[in-house]
């Protein structure tokens, strides 16, 4: 039997936000041999449960990058302390930044930081390179479920709500740079990246890959019959943990180098091709 952890965006999901019927049925077979399949991305829980509802899928989950394990209930979960989210919020704010709060409730954006990125977005919607980038972010966003929109943060009791994970996205490369510098100097927070454009923050043990192996002592499966299938940086961590680790073809060069193995992209089943070859058999 073993414990195969599956990135979403970039990996289960094609370009078009869609999941294949054949990775579908690739994931079904591997949990009929036995296999249990855990979907592990940086997406909240609730987005994650509301998606493989409507593909009729049962498996554990790994939120927020690893920040919330759950396998018919929450195993765990590692909170943002509120004086540090408060902290961490004041340094977003100082950038004038977009960002959301992931929390036991759902997805919080605020009013005025919903401006922030509509104003950076329409400012180059009509750009050759970044248009189509920015009718994918705007999709993406706007797609998540539990998406909770409040007039100001400064509303909400985060002391009630179990704050996880804080996202920015920005097609300001330059200002995520520094924003990420002046996070790095703090040694109480966790700092991934879904892709060049975001920057994502979480409790400073949260990662993909120790959620992996807490699940993987759950079940008590050893660590060599763990699978990690990714595209992206914040997966580095699970192929780092895993057993077996497997680059989808879409990945950058640098992610490919951190894998055993390399498997077709998101938009060729990857995930159906990476179970068939290298897990059954």
């Amino acid at each position: 039997m073993k414990l195969i952890a599956i990135d979403m965006d970039g990996t289960l999901f094609s370009n078009n936000h869609t999941i294949s019927e054949n990775n579908c049925h690739a994931i079904l077979k591997a949990q009929r041999q036995g296999h249990i399949v855990t979907f592990c991305s940086g997406r909240a829980l609730h987005d994650i449960q509301e998606i493989i509802k409507k593909i009729n899928l049962e498996a554990p989950i790994i939120a927020g990058n690893g920040a919330v394990v759950f396998h018919n209930k929450i195993l765990q979960t590692l909170t943002i302390p509120v004086h540090i989210l408060k902290k961490i919020m004041d340094i977003f704010n100082d950038f004038q930044l977009y960002y959301e709060i992931y929390t036991n409730k759902g997805i919080f954006i605020d009013k005025t930081r919903k401006e922030y990125l509509y104003a950076e977005l329409n400012r180059l919607k009509d750009d050759p390179v970044f248009g189509p980038m920015v009718e994918q972010m705007v999709q993406v966003q706007n797609d998540q479920n539990h998406l909770l929109t409040v007039s100001d943060f400064s509303e909400l009791n985060f002391s009630m709500l179990d704050p996880y994970k804080m996202y920015t996205v920005s097609l300001d490369e330059k200002k995520l740079n520094h924003l990420q510098q002046r996070l790095s100097e703090r040694d109480d927070i966790s700092i991934t990246n879904g892709s060049h454009l975001t920057v994502e923050v979480g409790n400073k043990q949260v990662s993909k890959g120790n959620a992996l192996l807490f699940l993987a002592n759950y079940f008590q499966i050893p660590q060599a019959d763990t699978v990690a299938i990714g595209d992206n940086l914040n997966d580095l961590s699970m192929f780092k943990a895993a057993g077996t680790s497997i680059a989808m073809g879409n990945a950058t060069d640098f992610v490919k180098s951190h894998a055993k193995f390399v498997t077709k992209t998101n938009d060729d089943d990857g995930v159906a091709y990476a179970l068939e070859k290298f897990v059954l058999s």
